[in-house]
């Protein structure tokens, strides 16, 4: 789940981290694009302005002072009709002649003009040429006094005013393309001048958009730095606190591994002392074994809680009668209950499924567990109650079941009801410091609980007492015929031959002696290699079944398992059952043995009665079906 979240978190740093430099870079791109057009527009109007100001202003000018020359020929043309003179002659020639020079400059003025038709500029050439010549041929009319006044009108009005309205209608044409080219000018700048803005406005806006987003981005970046600050803060706070739980942990795990080994080592030196008197070596013996069973509890629960902090749990599906279960439960409390002068009371029913399926080892575990913690922490002559209950239901497949393990003993306080479920945590009062455990067991039960979709609630009080409420579902199962557990079968005599595969010369010795002690031959495997050879040599039916380890050199216990089984199909031999005896004590591990083909599976230390029990199961069995 935490390596999720952070994950989770990266990811959105990263999309954040991502979205921040889209929106830098299109900020830029913008800022780019407006500059490039904003250059670009600004050299256009420049370049227009520089093409008024040496190309169609001049023009237009010249066109304007050309207009006034003819204006002005044409009235000394007019007045050469009415006043016929040799003076007047001579003075419009010598007008004419002196703004000769200038009319061809500003001519020439308009010819460089790109606006201008070069058509029109030819016609304006060709026209004051002949203008030119008409007016000299109009002075010699009017000096020479054989001409008469009317003949003078009559040449006026038939070549030169013609002539002239010609080189003005071309002259009005040229400023009118001059003018032309200035409003292409002005449209063109005030084109330019509009995209600007246009484009001004659309860069401000998508600019501000842009800030805002990122400015969005930030802050939900800032939001993420926060949280993720947090998270870690409360990951390091934590971590504190778990490490501070285990340092308690640890101390606490110290006195009480210390004390059934101190227990252990003492009665050993004790028996060993006093080796010729029975009574105190069977005394002795009980109570060594009463603190490795102890001791054996706490390693137990260190395996579980990190088998459960590894995610590594899982529940097997064994079908389970729950009677058979809560007696068993019984018998296991009552001699506790009986040394503290307990009231303990089991009580089952009623129930309409008696058989269901699911894990037996955790459930019981988890029942143990309760009911260990109310006789534990409750006075002598108190009194503990057990029920189990079925609740109405209408699921075709699954039941609910409700247990309640409740106690008249020293309770708990309300604050520590708040982390009563949380690993290594033990209340602390005057009881506690005496009574045995490490912490551990109400963490494996609400995870056994949380697997098993369940609930448990706790309802305490001090001095009072407490009350543990456990709902949890179970697939319903048929029953099934179950094995006889009466006196008389313990009485059945065990016989036949096992293999014992074992690389621990010391466990090795250990397991001789036990099965030997049952009435049991055995012969002996140092590691898989040779447990496989022996099997192979030895004939069907030599053993009547095998103890296979897990870990030993060469070869395993499931891959000496896998190879004689295979044997066995090859050469057509019934099969022989394997049990497992490891140290490997994990339900993932009982799931890899039955997985392998092994029959039944025995965790270390022996338990005697498990070892008798497979014996009978799978030697006497096979000695029965012998006889069928």
């Amino acid at each position: 789940m935490a390596d999720a979240s952070s994950e989770q978190t990266k990811r959105q740093i990263l999309h954040s981290a991502i979205l921040s430099r889209v929106t830098a870079g299109i900020v830029c791109a913008l800022l780019v694009v407006f500059f490039l057009t904003t250059i670009g527009n600004i050299t256009t109007m420049l370049s227009k302005v520089e093409m008024v100001k040496v190309d169609q202003y001049p023009a237009s000018v010249a066109a304007g002072h050309l207009e006034t020359r003819l204006v002005q020929l044409r009235t000394m043309a007019a007045q050469s009709v009415y006043v016929s003179s040799s003076a007047g002659a001579d003075e419009m020639l010598r007008i004419s002649e002196e703004s000769e020079s200038e009319t061809w400059g500003l001519i020439e003025t308009i010819e460089n003009s790109t606006a201008v038709d070069p058509e029109d500029v030819q016609a304006l050439r060709q026209g004051y040429a002949d203008l030119n010549r008409h007016l000299a041929v109009l002075a010699e009319k009017v000096r020479s006094p054989n001409v008469e006044p009317s003949q003078v009108s009559i040449y006026v009005n038939d070549e030169i005013y013609p002539l002239m309205s010609q080189l003005l209608a071309v002259d009005l044409d040229v400023l009118a393309q001059a003018t032309a080219a200035v409003d292409n000018v002005y449209e063109t700048v005030n084109a330019a001048c509009r995209q600007t803005i246009f484009i001004a406005w659309i860069l401000i806006i998508a600019v501000a958009i842009s800030l805002f987003v990122y400015l969005a981005i930030l802050n939900r970046k800032t939001q993420r730095e926060e949280q993720l600050t947090a998270k870690l803060e409360h990951a390091l706070e934590m971590a504190q606190s778990a490490n501070r739980a285990k340092s308690t942990f640890l101390s606490s795990m110290s006195h009480d591994i210390r004390t059934p080994m101190n227990a252990i080592v003492g009665l050993t030196a004790i028996a060993s002392n006093n080796l010729d008197d029975r009574a105190r070596v069977e005394h002795c013996l009980t109570r060594i074994t009463t603190s490795s069973k102890h001791l054996l509890s706490l390693v137990n629960d260190v395996l579980d809680m990190s088998e459960i902090e590894n995610g590594h749990i899982a529940l097997n599906e064994d079908v389970i009668n729950l009677p058979v279960l809560m007696d068993d439960l019984m018998g296991i409390m009552q001699e506790q209950a009986h040394k503290k002068s307990l009231d303990l009371s089991v009580e089952v029913g009623p129930l309409t499924h008696s058989t269901v399926r699911g894990d037996a080892l955790r459930l019981q575990q988890m029942m143990l567990n309760l009911a260990s913690n109310a006789v534990k922490y409750t006075k002598s002559g108190g009194w503990v109650r057990i029920v189990l209950t079925e609740e109405p239901d209408e699921q075709l497949t699954k039941a609910v079941f409700r247990l309640v393990v409740e106690d008249n003993g020293i309770g708990m306080d309300r604050d520590f009801l708040e982390s009563i479920f949380q690993p290594f945590e033990r209340e602390r009062n005057e009881t506690t410091p005496f009574t045995e455990g490490a912490g551990l067991g109400m963490t494996i039960t609400k995870n056994v609980v949380d697997l098993m979709d369940g609930t448990i609630s706790v309802e305490s009080e001090p001095n009072k007492g407490s009350k543990f409420t456990v709902l949890i579902p179970l697939a319903i199962a048929q029953p099934e015929p179950h094995e006889s557990t009466d006196a008389s079968d313990d009485k059945t005599p065990i016989g036949g031959r096992v293999l014992l595969v074992e690389d621990d010369a010391l466990n090795r010795e250990i397991a001789i002696e036990l099965i030997q002690s049952l009435g049991v031959d055995v012969e002996m495997a140092e590691d898989g290699v040779e447990a496989v050879r022996m099997f192979s040599q030895a004939g069907p039916h030599h053993f009547g079944m095998i103890f296979m380890d897990f870990q030993m050199p060469r070869m395993g216990g499931l891959e000496a398992t896998a190879n004689i089984i295979q044997h066995e199909r090859a050469e057509g031999w019934e099969h022989t059952p394997i049990v497992a005896m490891t140290a490997n004590a994990f339900n993932e591990d009982r799931q890899k043995a039955m997985d392998a083909g092994m029959d039944g599976f025995m965790s270390k230390p022996i338990n005697i009665t498990q070892l008798k029990r497979n014996l009978r199961r799978f030697l006497n069995g096979a000695a029965d079906n012998e006889k069928e």
